[in-house]
C-alpha cells in the first residue's frame, strides 16, 4: 500500500490540470477543468491568457446576462484548446478569438447570443461541433483568417449569416448543417476557400459569394462550392456583385444538389467573371434554375429537372 500511495503522489506531481471552481471574470493560465456552472455573469465569463492551455467545460454551463463574451482567448496566443461537452449562453458573443494560431474548439453549445463565435485573424485552427442556435450571426471568420478547418458545426435560426467568412483564404468548411437562417454561408472576398459536403437547408440565401465587406474589401477569387446538399432555400446559390466595383472571379461550383426554393443559381451582374458551374443538379425551383448575368461564365453538364440545362 505504501508503494501504491507513493506512485499516486509521484503521478500527481506531473499533472498540470487544475480541477477547480471558477468565478465569472476569472482568467486562466494553465489547464483547467470546470467543476460547476458559472451563472449570471454580469460581463465576461472566462478569459484564457496563456499558450498551450486546455479548458475543459466538463459538461458545465457558462451563463451571462446579455453582454460581454462567454469565453475569450486573448490576442496572440497559440495552441489553446476549448473542449466540451458544455454550454455558453446569454452573452453578446459566445466565444471570441483575436490573432490566434493553431487553436482547437470542440463540442460546445452556444445560444442566447448576438454572435455565436467571432474569430479575427485566426490561422491554422480547428473549429468543430459548435451547436449555435439563434442570434444575429453564427460563426464569423474575419480579417486575415487563413488555413482553418471549420467542420461539423450546426447553426440554426440566426437572423443574419450562419457562417460568414470575411476576407480569409484557404479555409475549408465541411460537414456543417446550416438550417433556417437568413443566409447559410457567405464568402466576402478572400481566395480559395472550400465549402464541401455541407447541408444548407431552409435559409433565405443558401450560399452567397460576393466581393469584400467593409474592412475586408476586395475580389472573391477561386472559391470552391463542391458536392453540397442545398435544399429549400429561397435562393440556392447567389453570386452577387451588386453595387460593388470589385469582382467575383473564377469560382468553381460543382456537383451540388440544389432542390426546391424560388431560385437555383443567380449570377447577378457582369462583375461575376469566368466562374465555372459544372455538373450540378437543379430541381423544383419555382422561378428559375439558373440565371446568368455574369461575364464569360462556363456552364457545363448541369441538369435541370433531369434534363440538360
Amino acid at each position: 500500500m505504501k508503494r501504491l500511495s507513493m506512485a499516486v503522489t509521484i503521478l500527481s506531481c506531473f499533472s498540470t490540470a487544475h480541477v477547480m471552481a471558477l468565478a465569472c471574470g476569472d482568467v486562466i493560465s494553465s489547464d483547467t477543468t470546470l467543476t460547476a456552472d458559472l451563472l449570471d455573469c454580469p460581463a465576461n465569463g472566462l478569459t484564457i491568457i496563456a499558450d498551450y492551455v486546455t479548458l475543459d467545460l466538463n459538461g458545465h454551463t457558462i451563463d451571462g446576462k446579455g453582454s460581454g463574451n462567454g469565453i475569450t482567448i486573448a490576442s496572440g496566443l497559440n495552441k489553446v484548446n476549448i473542449v466540451g461537452a458544455g454550454t455558453v449562453k446569454d452573452f453578446y458573443t459566445g466565444i471570441v478569438v483575436n490573432d490566434g494560431d493553431k487553436h482547437t474548439l470542440n463540442d460546445i453549445r452556444i445560444w442566447g447570443t448576438q454572435q455565436g463565435a467571432y474569430f479575427l485573424n485566426l490561422t491554422k485552427s480547428i473549429v468543430t461541433k459548435l451547436d449555435i442556435i439563434g442570434g444575429v450571426n453564427g460563426i464569423v471568420v474575419d480579417g486575415n483568417s487563413d488555413d482553418n478547418e471549420i467542420n461539423d458545426n450546426d447553426v440554426t435560426a440566426v437572423s443574419g449569416e450562419a457562417i460568414w467568412v470575411r476576407g480569409g483564404s484557404y479555409n475549408t468548411l465541411s460537414g456543417n448543417y446550416l438550417l433556417d437562417n437568413q443566409t447559410g454561408l457567405t464568402f466576402n472576398g478572400g481566395v480559395k476557400n472550400v465549402f464541401k459536403y455541407n447541408h444548407v437547408i431552409g435559409n433565405g440565401n443558401g450560399i452567397l459569394i460576393s466581393p469584400g465587406y467593409l474592412s475586408s474589401a476586395g475580389d472573391s477569387i477561386k472559391h470552391t462550392i463542391y458536392q453540397n446538399k442545398i435544399y429549400n432555400n429561397h435562393t440556392g446559390i447567389w453570386l452577387n456583385t451588386y453595387s460593388s466595383p470589385d469582382f467575383v472571379i473564377q469560382n468553381l461550383i460543382e456537383k451540388n444538389a440544389i432542390f426546391g426554393g424560388a431560385q437555383g443559381l443567380y449570377i447577378d451582374g457582369p462583375n461575376n467573371v469566368d466562374n465555372e458551374i459544372s455538373n450540378n443538379y437543379f430541381a423544383d425551383q419555382t422561378v428559375f434554375h439558373i440565371q446568368d448575368g455574369g461575364s464569360s461564365t462556363l456552364l457545363n453538364a448541369n441538369q435541370c429537372n433531369g434534363t440538360p440545362c
